[in-house]
Parts: structure tokens; sequence; C-alpha cells
């Protein structure tokens, strides 16, 4: 049985060796960055989950979401809701 087997020389192998270690590193971060549970679910190779709702005595009526990058260690995250507060039961007073 005969292997066949790529030859690197020392400047490539250095290349080469530094290009994949760029990959790992993007390929680490990538779930960091994924939006939803979903996003990271299909990154990892899985299927997502499905949950069942949670019951709640408050409902969401608006969402916004905001997020500044300032530097590469420096990102500020600022999340503004509006709620109807249900009774203690879930159901509208």
């Amino acid at each position: 049985m005969k292997l066949k087997v790529g030859r690197v020389f020392a400047r490539e192998y250095l290349t080469l060796k530094r290009t994949l270690k760029g990959l790992e590193y993007d390929e680490r971060k990538a779930p960091v960055l994924a939006t939803t549970r979903e996003g990271r679910e299909r990154h990892r190779g899985r299927e997502p989950a499905t949950e069942t709702p949670v019951e709640s005595n408050a409902k969401i009526l608006e969402s916004t979401k905001e997020l500044d990058i300032q530097d590469a260690h420096t990102a500020v995250y600022k999340a503004k809701y509006v709620k109807r507060i249900l009774t203690y039961a879930g159901q509208d007073s």
C-alpha cells in the first residue's frame, strides 16, 4: 500500500500553519457572533432545539437592541423593552 504525501517546504509550511491558526481562531469566534440559538446550533452542525413557549405574566410589546463596537476589545450592548404586565395568572386584567 502506497500513500501519497504532499511535500511542503519550510517557508510554505510556516504560511500554512499561520493560515490554519487564523482559520481556527475565526471558527472559535463564530458562535459568539451568532445572533440566535438556531444560528449557533447550525454552526455546531446540530438541528435547532424546539422549545415550548414559557408561561409569563408579562407581554413584550416592543424590543430594541443595539450593539456598538467601539474597538477590538470594547463593545456596548443596549437593550430596551416595552412590556405590558398581566395578572399573576397570566391573563389580561
